[in-house]
């Protein structure tokens, strides 16, 4: 099951003793990929031409999926915040993940504003742009981009893509032709995965057209109107950046699979392959999982099948090594399993439609838990609305009959949720949401008007009356037994950078706080264990009015805090907090530190927050978690 996608919307509301009804929302309809470039007189190809072997040539990786970036001031908030909410979309699957750069590091990204929407494929070496202009703050285009930047190129300019779809070069802008030219299999490999329509990778049907027609015409007609979609990257999408990294890594260590226990269901000859599995560690590294069955425990050997990406599975009641029948060992992550399944029929292998489903995930060393499909481990501290008896709410709800949830959040905001199953009144074959600011319990203690706060939904969607098209919706599985659930928070976009809890990230380095040159400096764990100054810089933070950051150290010494505000304009300094605290015994020491020179909450300041924290004894000092939360403290 996959969560009904949501996207990122921006919304300012000065109060809350209205319910807007939908009329009086402003429709969001963001422009596409093509359409921004088209305006800036650039392609994604224009600006990474250079680097067109980025996706089959290993040189171009980079090392442990990690990527160093500089978050530069001039991106705009929602630029900014659509690249965070993508970052930890990408950590939380584990396919990639971003942090501050160093002063050593050679190779590097950095975040632009000046063409388009766009990235170089893959690591070119020294410094690279990400350019996210305006109309580019979505975290569906952010991860789109940072699919570039790890190596992925789009999917339809596959150099098998004319099987598949036919672009009328008649109908391109005579300036934009070589954006949708297919690569050739020197630049680009398929890696052997089929054709994937509904890749985030995958440009729409109209892109850089001239106003003549469509430009890219799916040759299953089904797609055409699906193509392009920017919700979030797949599974295939995923699969693609395994692939290609799985190279480089090296055999997989199936000792640090993620999935540990897991279902398998749909074969019809070899039954007996169906069932609840579980990691066998005694197989000596082998590809072994246990199941009971019907005859008891019982091995089940998984075995890749011939050179192409088909599985099978072995029904021997023994743990096998060595060559078989075609089948062959192969050491692999139940996780990465992307392609089709066969079986043997006792006359011939056939294809036949396997399901796995994990049940059990594991932590990694960075603690990280990871779910392929349903929640994601970010998704599980936010509202979720679950709506049962899906199938008779679609067929009985008329158009612009709608569905009421409300949630608060986590400042205390109340929120009003109406999801309309079959449109509103003048809207047919889309869903309709709207989301809206009510009077809640907490109103008499909270800050009034909400500027810079940010409503957050997983992919861009189509606005509010159009939010998603009923072909998109069931061309995913978003309906699991009946129900469906969609995702909500309200978030201060304004200081994502500035949060961070070690607890549930583990590596200082994930945290956005880069390192000053100084005496000391934070290890990964975010300590420092003698006496000197550690100093730190964030990436530039919006700030509207005043905010309050909420800051976590635990010592066994003395310390002294200082904050400070540096404008990313002028570079004028404000010093938030400069305090001593001798140790008296206690070793968590807590700060609340009020940010933002202005009472007026439509006062937008952007500045870079220093912290810095002398350790006046030889004692352990741990940076343990910071949080900035809305309004003054």
């Amino acid at each position: 099951m996959k969560i009904f996608p949501s996207a990122f919307w921006s919304v300012e509301f000065a109060s809350s003793k209205v319910l807007h009804n939908e009329a009086s929302f402003p429709e969001i309809v963001p422009e596409s990929i093509s359409e921004i470039n088209a305006r800036a007189g650039v392609t994604e190809d224009s600006v990474r031409k250079s680097s067109r072997h980025g996706q089959i040539d290993p040189v171009f990786r980079w090392e442990n999926r990690t990527i160093p970036i500089e978050i530069n001031p001039i991106l705009s908030q929602e630029a900014s915040a659509s690249i965070f909410q993508a970052m930890r979309e990408l950590e939380e699957k584990g396919l990639a993940w971003l942090r501050p750069k160093k002063a050593e590091d050679q190779d590097y990204v950095t975040t632009k504003t000046d063409a388009g929407c766009s990235a170089w494929l893959g690591r070119v070496g020294g410094e690279q742009p990400l350019s996210l202009a305006r109309g580019c703050g979505w975290m569906s285009v952010a991860i789109h981009e940072l699919f570039h930047t790890l190596g992925v190129a789009h999917t339809h300019q596959r150099h098998d893509r004319d099987n598949y779809i036919t672009v009328f070069e008649n109908n391109i802008q005579e300036n934009f032709k070589y954006a949708l030219a297919a690569d050739d299999d020197i630049s680009q490999s398929t890696f052997d995965f089929p054709y994937d329509y509904l890749s985030i990778m995958h440009y729409d049907k109209v892109s850089y057209s001239n106003g003549n027609g469509d430009t890219i015409v799916p040759k299953d007609p089904k797609y055409l109107d699906l193509i392009g979609q920017r919700l979030t990257a797949n599974s295939q999408d995923m699969a693609i950046l395994d692939k290609m990294y799985e190279d480089l890594e090296g055999q997989t260590d199936i000792s640090q699979c993620k999935c540990q226990e897991f279902s398998v269901s749909g074969f019809s000859v070899q039954w007996s392959c169906n069932g609840s599995y579980k990691f066998d560690s005694i197989s000596n590294g082998k590809n072994s999982f246990v199941t009971d069955s019907y005859y008891g425990p019982r091995y089940i050997n998984f075995k890749k099948y011939g050179s192409k990406p088909k599985w099978t599975c072995r029904d021997d009641n023994e743990i096998t090594t060595g060559e078989r029948g075609g089948a062959y060992d192969a050491a692999f992550c139940v996780e990465d399993i992307s392609s089709s399944w066969e079986e043997w029929t006792g006359t011939e292998m056939k294809e036949v439609p396997v399901k796995i489903e994990c049940t059990k995930w594991a932590k990694d060393s960075q603690g990280r838990k990871e779910k392929r499909t349903g929640l994601c481990p970010t998704d599980e501290d936010k509202f979720i609305w679950e709506i049962n008896n899906w199938n008779h709410i679609k067929s009985t709800y008329t158009n612009g009959r709608s569905l009421e949830k409300a949630f608060i959040d986590e400042a205390g905001y109340k929120w009003s949720l109406k999801l309309f199953p079959n449109g509103t009144s003048g809207t047919h074959g889309y869903y309709s949401l709207f989301m809206s600011l009510v009077s809640g319990p907490n109103d008499s203690k909270l800050q009034w008007p909400i500027w810079g706060r940010s409503l957050y939904r997983r992919g861009t969607g189509y606005g509010y009356n159009t939010y998603m098209s009923f072909e998109q919706f069931d061309s995913y599985d978003f309906v699991h037994e009946d129900s469906v659930k969609l995702v909500f928070s309200a978030e201060d976009a304004t200081g994502q950078w500035l949060n961070c809890d070690m607890e549930k990230l583990r590596s200082f380095e994930r945290c956005f706080y880069s390192p000053v040159v100084n005496d000391l400096t934070f290890d990964e764990n975010g300590k420092i264990h003698s006496r000197g100054v550690v100093t730190t810089k964030s990436p530039p933070i919006t700030i509207y009015g005043k905010r309050c950051l909420a800051l976590t150290i635990e010592t066994g010494g003395s310390i002294t805090v200082s904050v400070q505000g540096e404008m990313t304009s002028s570079g004028e300094k404000f010093q938030y907090l400069l305090e001593r605290r001798d140790y008296d015994g206690n070793d968590i020491q807590e700060f609340s530190i009020e940010l933002g020179t202005s009472d007026n909450a439509k006062v937008l300041y952007q500045q870079f927050i220093n912290l810095e924290i002398i350790n006046h004894d030889n004692a352990t000092t741990r940076f343990v978690k910071s949080k900035l939360h809305h309004g003054k403290c």
